[in-house]
């Protein structure tokens, strides 16, 4: 058992007020701010290895930034790029992380500069760790609720369905200093963030903000929420409510929630910290499964309709612009997708750069070989949405329309979600 170092920061990514609000259909860009969004990092040593985890309030994170913001705080710290991961809290009343050329003026900037906020987060968590005793916890909160609804015509929608899978668990690492006073706290659940929809253009990390603020006003120890496998649940009535009201008691509420499970941890002054990771090519869906038609448009409804391939990516590379990395041709399509994990202790958080769907998070977690696991989908990039093999057959945004925002050529294949599955779980034996 090694002594374990432990280290956190916080800066502000707060867009200026104007900036589109990407993750929703808004027609407007943002006219107020409800509440700043942050980076928040914690660097953890065993006097070996130094790992350092950054919470985003962003809806996702661009490979890209990931790539550069790795290079530049490796640079300056010593600290492998690769043991370095980036999660994006998946707010969608916040920000976009990449940027054309082409793109305007007020993007450029802020992803310039958000680069080097998080090169600036991630060095001064690593010059401030200090002694440090840990511990994990587990709680339960019931604050999301399954959006894949299948109406009586058997047109799937986005909406409440309260007979649908939801992972009700919330993860917690307590780090304390070494004299006891609380330092940091990681906190993992899946759902998205998304009270706030269309009808808000105020900028917010929703209610994991909210979550945030109770836990640190009760605690003192600085926050970081790590989005887990939230691809198919919503918050609470299951549908964005626009009501800053259901923001708060849904904050709250998980935040109360979060610490009960936090002040029943016992920290201790021991830990390993590991980290092992693996870039997957992940399978499209076959061309001439696709050919002759296009998706149902449910979710995008009239705002494509009737339009081309072509003039569909033009409206949306304004205000959402994305790009992937496609490997090879035709039938033999496949798209790069990382995934890493992280071992501080008796657990570890494992990741994937794509909204995964709970289930895939549940079973992870279940088959992990460690004592506790905490699952992160939307970190270190942003491919797209990995169902399960047996949501194909009923369709949805998920399965039929997101990839075009994601600017994919098709959707990932159905057996996509066994390969991050396993792949998440090789990288968590690799720790032991």
């Amino acid at each position: 058992m090694s002594a374990l170092l432990a280290g956190v920061a916080r800066v502000t990514i707060t867009p200026p007020v104007g900036m589109y609000l990407p993750g929703m259909e808004r027609t407007e860009n943002s006219h107020g701010l409800r509440d700043d969004l942050y980076a928040t990092a914690l660097a953890v040593s065993d006097g070996t290895t130094e790992a350092i985890i950054v919470s985003c309030d962003l809806l996702m994170l661009h490979p890209s930034l990931v790539r550069r913001v790795r290079e530049e705080a490796a640079a300056q710290t010593g600290v492998p790029g690769a043991n370095m991961m980036f999660c994006a809290t998946h707010c969608h009343s916040g920000a976009v992380s990449y940027a054309w050329p082409s793109s305007r003026p007020m993007f450029r900037a802020y992803v310039e500069n958000l680069g080097f906020l998080l090169v600036g987060v991630v060095r001064l968590a690593h010059d401030r760790m200090v002694p440090a005793r840990l511990g994990y916890g587990r709680g339960e909160a019931h604050i999301g609720m399954n959006r894949r609804l299948t109406r009586p015509d058997g047109v799937t929608v986005i909406g409440p369905n309260p007979e649908g899978p939801v992972d009700p668990e919330l993860g917690l690492l307590r780090i304390d200093t070494a004299a006891g006073r609380p330092l940091a706290v990681l906190v993992n659940y899946a759902c998205h963030p998304v009270v706030l929809g269309n009808g808000s253009n105020v900028i917010s990390a929703d209610w994991p903000g909210a979550m945030r603020r109770t836990l640190e006003l009760a605690t003192g120890a600085t926050c970081l929420f790590v989005q887990g496998a939230g691809a198919d649940i919503n918050p609470l009535p299951g549908v964005p409510s626009d009501d800053e009201a259901v923001l708060e008691r849904l904050g709250t509420e998980i935040g109360g929630i979060a610490l009960a499970t936090w002040a029943a941890v016992a920290p201790e002054p021991a830990g390993q910290v590991a980290v092992s990771g693996r870039r997957v090519l992940l399978p499209l869906l076959l061309p001439w499964a696709l050919e002759g038609r296009l998706p149902q448009f449910v979710e995008l409804g009239g705002a494509v309709e009737g339009l081309s391939w072509a003039e569909m990516q033009a409206m949306l590379a304004e205000p959402m612009p994305w790009t992937h990395d496609i490997v090879g041709e035709g039938d033999g399509r496949r798209v790069l997708m990382e995934l890493q994990a992280i071992r501080i202790g008796a657990g570890a958080v494992v990741s994937a750069a794509g909204e995964v769907f709970c289930r895939t998070g549940m079973e992870v977690k279940r088959r992990s070989p460690l004592a506790h696991t905490m699952f992160a989908g939307y970190t270190n990039g942003g491919v797209c949405y990995v169902p399960r093999p047996e949501d194909y057959p009923r369709g949805g945004y998920e399965v039929n329309e997101a990839y075009i925002g994601y600017r994919l050529p098709a959707p990932l294949a159905p057996e996509a979600a066994g390969i991050v599955e396993g792949t998440a779980l090789d990288l968590l034996q690799q720790l032991i």
